[in-house]
């Protein structure tokens, strides 16, 4: 293989080689700019001229093109910003300054304000953060809890309240935080089922026999006899609430009701019926 060259002390553009380096498993060199910066190059680079500087010599062309352009962006408005000077060439661009409708003055560069990424002194960021920050307060229809919030608001003492209905049934008024924080999560019901002792009580055919333990942040569950003889373990708020009337039983009462017929099924005069029809059906 060919021996590498050593190109210490040579100069290639605006860039002096000083010592080699090592850029991953590829050659480089340590190179000063006329302008002061030092810069590590690789040698591809390096001979070929395609770094010819630390960069400022791509700076310096940008800031000749833009001095050069001749076209003036003065009197055009660019979303709320109204161009009414030019104040300098830079190497990003050309600056000009801007007044905003807020009566802000702003300097923006020719880049931005034709892309439009720069619209306003930066109102404009702020009114939608807040149109944002407004949306993103609407709790309409959303659940926190045992209460559902309604579309009615009010505002009171600088809060937002809100209508909600609880799952017993009342109304109650709640401020946009202590729903959000979790400290409202009713309209007091709960607050008197943790403090009630249903023992011995009874709920349709449910009878409350033990309580349980509370589990932390856990409303109180009890051992409930039903009139059927089954154990069931129910919640406080299940059982006030008339949500549980038995270990299922009932239903499945009322579901055999509903599609019950005669109630003769399983006794001999039916039977009868049945091989009768039966053998009708054979003869034809």
């Amino acid at each position: 293989m060919p021996a590498k060259l050593n190109h210490q002390n040579r100069k290639f553009g605006r860039l002096t080689v000083i010592s080699p380096e090592k850029k991953g498993k590829r050659t480089a060199w340590l190179c000063q700019c006329s302008c002061g910066n030092l810069k590590v190059v690789l040698t591809q680079l390096l001979v070929s001229g395609k770094t010819a500087s630390c960069g400022c010599l791509h700076k310096e062309g940008l800031a000749k093109r833009n001095a050069k352009r001749s076209y003036s962006l003065v009197g055009h408005v660019f979303g709320k910003l109204t161009v009414i000077e030019k104040i300098r060439a830079s190497d990003s661009g050309i600056v000009w300054g801007c007044h905003c409708e807020c009566e802000n003055n702003v300097k923006v560069t020719t880049g931005r304000l034709i892309s439009g990424n720069t619209l306003s002194c930066g109102c404009y960021r702020s009114e939608k953060l807040k149109d944002k920050h407004k949306r993103e307060n609407n709790i309409s229809y959303e659940r926190f809890g045992h209460l559902f919030v309604t579309s009615s608001s009010e505002v009171f003492n600088s809060q937002r309240y809100w209508l909600c209905i609880c799952d017993c049934g009342q109304y109650t008024r709640a401020t946009t935080g202590k729903l959000k924080s979790g400290q409202r999560t009713s309209c007091g019901c709960q607050t008197i089922i943790k403090s009630v002792d249903l023992v011995g009580q009874k709920f349709t055919r449910m009878k409350v026999v033990e309580r349980l333990p509370k589990l932390p942040n856990k409303e109180n569950y009890y051992k409930c006899i039903c009139d059927c003889g089954k154990e069931r373990v129910v919640s406080a708020t299940q059982l006030l609430q008339g949500k549980t009337k038995s270990c299922g039983c009932w239903k499945a009462e009322q579901t055999s009701k509903m599609f019950r017929k005669h109630g003769k099924a399983g006794t001999k005069e039916y039977s009868a019926i049945v091989s009768a029809r039966r053998r009708a059906v054979a003869r034809n």
